[in-house]
């Protein structure tokens, strides 16, 4: 993996490390459907949840500790220990659509 040296990193309401399934709540048995084999081949809505191939690959090296996290105080889809790695975030007064 090659890794691309950058002046600044800015990150708003980025699941760093994945969203929970609780994030869903009544939706996330519709998550499997949509990601299923029947839709596409690719299971690109797996891939969004916390253990995921994609993020453990993505975070091989670790969230950058120099970025700037902005996060929403009442994000319910990104949890905090994922949005914001390092406990350094600049917290918001909104939801997930910062």
């Amino acid at each position: 993996m090659k890794v691309f040296e950058t002046k600044d990193v800015i990150l708003v309401g980025t699941p760093n490390y994945g969203i929970v399934p609780e994030s869903f709540g009544l939706a996330y048995p519709l998550l499997w459907v949509l990601s299923s084999k029947w839709l596409c081949s690719v299971p690109v809505f797996r891939e969004l949840l916390a253990g995921s191939k994609f993020f453990k690959e993505l975070n091989y090296y670790g969230s950058p500790k120099d970025a700037k996290y902005i996060i929403g105080k009442k994000d319910s889809m990104v949890p905090e220990w994922s949005s914001d790695p390092h406990g350094i975030a600049i917290k918001v007064d909104c939801d997930h659509s910062v």
